[in-house]
């Protein structure tokens, strides 16, 4: 009762920082008026398509998969002409990123508080690395999930 009590106030924490981090670091977010990356317009842009009625590759030419799409639509639902939904789709990306790697962390160290800090300073790296450089990057939203197979994997071993 005790650890699942914890996994959550780590999740909600995780939230926090995921939002402020992305509030700073994301060029999605509500402090910036525009975002000038051709990318995360491209795939908003295709996103916003689909939901009217368009199908990509066929009436929408670019090259990346069907789920970055399906993401892009899904933000589109939210906003639909900001990047607001695009930037709660990081946030949830980086809550799971901060979230697996705080376990990960936990269970190598053995130590669940400090475990906290060192995933908030990897976050950190993350957003603040020119691979990240505008945010909307089809990398972030893979980051979770590769935590989360190396969690599993980790509890695996042992």
């Amino acid at each position: 009762m005790l650890k699942a009590k914890e996994d959550r106030c780590m999740l909600a924490v995780s939230a926090l920082i995921a939002a402020v981090l992305l509030l700073i670091f994301s060029r999605c977010s509500p402090l910036y008026p525009t975002n000038n990356w051709g990318e995360a317009n491209a795939f908003f842009t295709v996103g916003r398509g689909m939901l009217a009625g368009k199908v990509p590759y066929r009436d929408l030419k670019l090259e990346a998969g069907p789920l970055v799409y399906a993401l892009h639509a899904l933000a589109a639902c939210v906003s639909g002409s900001s990047f607001f939904g695009v930037w709660l789709l990081e946030i949830a990306a980086l809550t799971g990123l901060l979230y697996f790697s705080w376990k990960l962390a936990a269970r190598i160290s053995g130590r669940r508080a400090l475990s906290m800090y060192c995933a908030a300073l990897a976050c950190l790296l993350v957003v603040s690395g020119r691979a990240f450089i505008y945010g909307d990057t089809v990398e972030e939203f893979a980051l979770p999930l590769q935590a989360w197979a190396l969690c599993d994997l980790l509890l695996c071993l042992r």
